[in-house]
């Protein structure tokens, strides 16, 4: 009889800790998922802090490159490293005002930015809530590229589609940044930003011109 009551007296215990016990085990798994969520945006944010750095570096190869006379060696060295990759649009980006219509490809490097327009790697793609980001050149033709970038000014359109799908921006602020800012690519939770990148001044460039535009 002394054992069976012990058997109940612990079963009790146990009923009556099984409450408590469910909620640590919750709270346990909850926080390892927080955690490893939290673990996850860093990485996204290093990531495209990584990616940042790297366009503000094929910035720097073609400034520099612009300064060499000798525009057929250039030219030469540069036909045949496109020969090499391939590459595709996503999708494409227009703003009648500056009168632009640009292919839009994936990432930002030296032979993708002669393409078109560059989706900077890691950030939101076109309509998410978040922050995408696009980048180009700034040609010294004019119009061409983001050469007439600068003439966009707030209230102003824009226009991004991918697929069959299409998204219109509304430009809200226009600044001119040190190339190591990285806060011109902070997101939210409830935006669906645009930032578009590219050298300034035209000529010469030490900074970069950011337009950002939502939205509505």
């Amino acid at each position: 009889m002394k054992k069976l009551s012990y058997l109940f007296i612990v079963l009790g215990i146990l009923i009556a800790s099984y409450p408590k016990l469910s909620d640590t085990y919750s709270s346990y798994w909850q926080a390892r998922l927080l955690a490893e969520l939290e673990a996850d945006s860093q990485q996204q944010e290093e990531l495209i802090e990584d990616n940042y750095r790297q366009l503000n570096q094929v910035f720097e190869e073609e400034r520099e490159a612009l300064t060499v006379e000798d525009d057929t060696e250039i030219n030469t060295t540069n036909n045949q490293q496109e020969k090499k990759n391939t590459i595709e649009a996503i999708g494409t980006i227009e703003i009648e005002k500056i009168n632009l219509r640009l292919p839009i490809v994936e990432g930002t490097s030296n032979t993708a930015l002669k393409r078109g327009a560059g989706h900077l790697a890691g950030t939101n793609s076109p309509g998410e809530i978040g922050n995408v980001a696009i980048a180009a050149h700034r040609g010294h033709t004019y119009g061409q590229l983001f050469n007439r970038l600068d003439e966009l000014e707030v209230g102003d359109r824009i226009l991004i589609q991918t697929n069959n799908t299409k998204y219109q921006y509304t430009v809200y602020e226009k600044k001119v940044v040190e190339p190591a800012d990285i806060s011109v690519l902070n997101r939210n939770n409830a935006n669906r930003v645009l930032t578009l990148i590219t050298c300034d001044p035209l000529y010469d460039a030490t900074h970069r011109l950011i337009i950002h535009a939502k939205i509505d």
